[in-house]
């Protein structure tokens, strides 16, 4: 039988000797199950008796009692038998684990919620619960009955970088009965925030700046962010100085760009605009610089004098 099921005894009473026995009865725990009867001698009696299987337990032990009397001389007979049946058990257990609530910040400590719960019908014994990538327990408990639940927590770094963080358990038991091992696993992956971020920045040319002359002047972009961006691109007006590349956190590249001040000008500025697209979440991210730069002129001018046409 099974926990919680019908447990069905089959008993017989057979008269063995040579005189007929009366008020035949059999009783179980103090109370009667069978008889009274009466047999002669030879004569035999079935009977049933059936019982609720008890949970947490991997076997029943039953008493059984008959008595009876010597119809001529009133004597009284008794007789016992104990019986040791096995109880049937169906082993299983159940994992469950969740995300954190609350965002995921990349260098925090993330707390994961699990339990695991007994779901046969049967005691389990040396429940344990594993991390699946670094085979570290995280939880166990001697014991778990019919239908409770343990809950526990786990705490995870959150790396720098990611879009996400998967967590992967895996717990184990044994029937308290039979031994025979039963296992279960469950995974989530959880969402990290990120901030993605981007910075242009460029300076005057080094050498001095002169009508009409093309000139470069350096530059940096910076991911500013904590994700990686992809399709930086750094333009000044429709010409792209710098990229398509990627950026890591903290990255910063260097480019030149050219600029031309135009004749007759005191000063000449120059507009950069750069662009990035955050590599988990899409997100565009945008930074300009600004500079405006003094141009070396060479002020002159000519000075001429004529005499008048007629003399004096």
């Amino acid at each position: 039988p099974m926990p919680g099921g019908e447990l069905t005894y089959m008993g017989s009473l057979r008269n063995t000797g040579d005189v007929t026995l009366t008020g035949l009865t059999v009783t179980q725990g103090g109370a009667a199950i069978f008889g009274p009867v009466t047999l002669a001698p030879g004569a035999s009696a079935e009977f049933t008796h059936s019982i609720i299987a008890p949970s947490n337990a991997c076997s029943v032990t039953d008493t059984w009692l008959a008595t009876g009397q010597d119809q001529c001389t009133g004597a009284s007979l008794s007789r016992e038998a104990t019986t040791t049946c096995p109880v049937i058990t169906d082993a299983s257990l159940n994992l469950t684990l969740s995300c954190p609530t609350g965002s995921l910040v990349p260098g925090s400590t993330a707390v994961y919620s699990g339990a695991v719960q007994n779901t046969g019908n049967g005691a389990l014994t040396n429940v344990v619960v594993i991390n699946a990538t670094t085979q570290q327990t995280v939880h166990s408990i001697p014991t778990l009955a019919v239908g409770a639940t343990s809950t526990f927590t786990v705490s995870v770094s959150v790396p720098q970088n990611v879009c996400e963080q998967s967590l992967s358990l895996t717990a184990s038991a044994a029937d308290q009965c039979g031994g025979r091992g039963v296992t279960d696993s469950a995974s989530v992956t959880c969402s990290v925030t990120s901030n993605p971020g981007i910075v242009v920045t460029h300076a005057c040319p080094t050498s001095p700046v002169l009508p009409g002359q093309a000139i470069s002047f350096p530059g940096t972009v910076r991911n500013s962010g904590d994700v990686t961006l992809t399709s930086v691109r750094v333009t000044q007006g429709e010409t792209v100085v710098y990229g398509p590349a990627s950026l890591e956190p903290g990255q910063t590249a260097t480019f030149q760009g050219t600029l031309v001040a135009e004749a007759d000008s005191c000063s000449v500025t120059t507009v950069l605009s750069a662009s990035g697209i955050a590599r988990c979440t899409e997100q565009a991210v945008t930074s300009s610089s600004t500079q405006t730069c003094p141009v070396t002129t060479q002020p002159s001018f000519a000075l001429s004098m004529q005499c008048p046409e007629a003399p004096v």
